[in-house]
């Protein structure tokens, strides 16, 4: 899932995941200068909840690791993170 502006524009923030009945692995990208990887296993399968709550634990980004530029300035990136890792969740579907 990409936040951006335009349909040519440079993304502000991008994520990526794959959900499986007990792996959850999410890149959020564009927030910081390395695209951060998040893997989580869950031995008796994720429950919908479980998901959620680890994608907020995901996006913790510090403001001395956030980017910032004419595109979107300081905090910007960090507020809206966790939102596209939800949407990037649910373009997954159920886990399978």
């Amino acid at each position: 899932y990409k936040l951006k502006t335009s349909t040519g524009s440079w993304p502000i923030v991008t994520a990526a995941a794959a959900l499986e009945r007990t792996r959850v692995r999410l890149v959020l990208g564009a927030a910081t200068a390395v695209p951060l990887l998040f893997d989580a296993t869950f031995p008796n399968g994720a429950s919908a909840d479980e998901v959620k709550n680890f994608a907020k634990s995901c996006v913790a980004i510090s403001p001395e690791e956030e980017l910032a530029d004419e595109l979107a300035g300081p905090g910007y990136r960090r507020r809206v993170a966790g939102s596209i890792v939800l949407r990037a969740l649910e373009q997954c579907g159920e886990p399978h």
